[in-house]
């Protein structure tokens, strides 16, 4: 299932942490864990995002659906993941 995780990410973007559970087929609370583990062996890096004014940044990925003054945080599989991913 990690794997499954990681090819979600890489093939659809960014996703609600609901809408994973529900295409992983677990409960968000144990997608949560599954998530600690990606991080942990470095498959996946955690970027935050806590801008309080109305500020539309090009370069981030999550730029159309960030609601501003909300902090949010967002997923992104790191090259071994990748790797991990693909075999």
């Amino acid at each position: 299932m990690l794997k499954k995780i990681l090819q979600i990410i890489v093939n659809d973007g960014i996703l609600y942490k609901r809408e994973m559970a529900e295409r992983v087929g677990v409960q968000t609370e144990t997608l949560d864990d599954m998530l600690k583990i990606l991080l942990e062996r470095g498959y996946l890096r955690l970027s935050e995002c806590g801008i309080s004014e109305k500020v539309v940044c090009s370069s981030c990925p999550s730029a159309g659906s960030c609601n501003t003054g909300v902090s949010g945080q967002a997923y992104y599989v790191t090259a071994v993941g990748r790797k991990y991913a693909q075999h």
